[in-house]
């Protein structure tokens, strides 16, 4: 699932594909960064009261940090690499027929040109 599927948005609406390429690599971290900060704001406010020490409340904030980190990676590590080798696809499109000259463009934004520099190149 990637997070357009999640939000159900779709990928054509977010814009060209150097920001889905963006969007697709920085979301995960984001998440992770999210949920640490829930999971240590959590610990902050409920540990605290238990009266645990601030070593064990470390530890156990690290490991829960640690696992849900894994967790996410887990999950987003296929539809990342599914867009970002998405960005690279190219159909190939018979333009004139008379000089058999051949259009490439890039199967997850048509408007861009494979066989020409520009904004290929950038991706």
């Amino acid at each position: 699932f990637g997070l357009t599927e999640i939000v159900t948005i779709p990928s054509a609406c977010i814009g060209s594909m150097s920001s889905r390429l963006l969007l697709a690599t920085i979301w995960p971290f984001v998440a992770i960064i999210l949920c640490c900060l829930s999971i240590a704001c959590h610990a902050h406010f409920s540990l605290k009261r238990k009266g645990t020490t601030d070593i064990d409340m470390k530890q156990a904030v690290w490991m829960r940090i640690l696992h849900i980190s894994i967790i996410i990676l887990f999950f987003t590590l296929t539809p990342v690499a599914v867009t970002i080798f998405e960005a690279k696809k190219c159909r190939p499109f018979d333009s004139n027929d008379a000089t058999k000259e051949i259009a490439s463009y890039l199967i997850s934004d048509w408007s861009v040109r494979c066989d020409q520099g520009g904004s290929y190149q950038q991706l």
